[in-house]
């Protein structure tokens, strides 16, 4: 009796976890809640090749506007906390987008969005979405976890 009560726990388990496919799906409405960049201001936006983009690199494409990978000279900018004595960088913000982390049912999935920038600046924030008859939607607003 142990032994099936074990199983069928197994089988649920099994069950639960996303496919390939849901991730991206999540993913696809997740994108869009990264900012437009604002052309007012002098910087440039980058993304991470890691987490949700890692896991479905198609989504580059669905990236708002202007967003390029992160290469190493905005990682050295984004990581400049001060002021540089005789140097003025180009603002850098790079932003990296977890993949999503489901509900046991698979009806609710909720995704990180972590960014650092060029001086004291970096945040992080969360959206969670929910499978609806329509598909993936965003629930509410995004929460915001820290910023600098």
């Amino acid at each position: 009796m142990f032994l099936s009560v074990l199983s069928l726990m197994a089988a649920d388990v099994a069950a639960a976890v996303p496919t390939k496919s849901v991730i991206c799906a999540v993913g696809r409405v997740a994108v869009r809640d990264l900012p437009d960049i604002d052309g007012s201001i002098s910087a440039d936006y980058y993304y991470y090749q890691r987490g949700l983009i890692y896991a479905c690199p198609k989504l580059r494409k669905a990236l708002p506007a202007g967003y390029s990978e992160a290469t190493s000279d905005a990682q050295a900018r984004a990581s400049i906390h001060g002021p540089v004595r005789g140097y003025t960088p180009r603002s850098a913000y790079i932003y990296a987008i977890s993949a999503p982390t489901f509900s046991a049912d698979l009806k609710f999935a909720t995704v990180h969005f972590d960014y650092q920038c060029t001086w004291l600046c970096g945040g992080a924030y969360e959206a969670r979405y929910v499978l609806t008859r329509d598909g993936w939607q965003r629930e509410g607003g995004v929460r915001w976890l820290y910023v600098s």
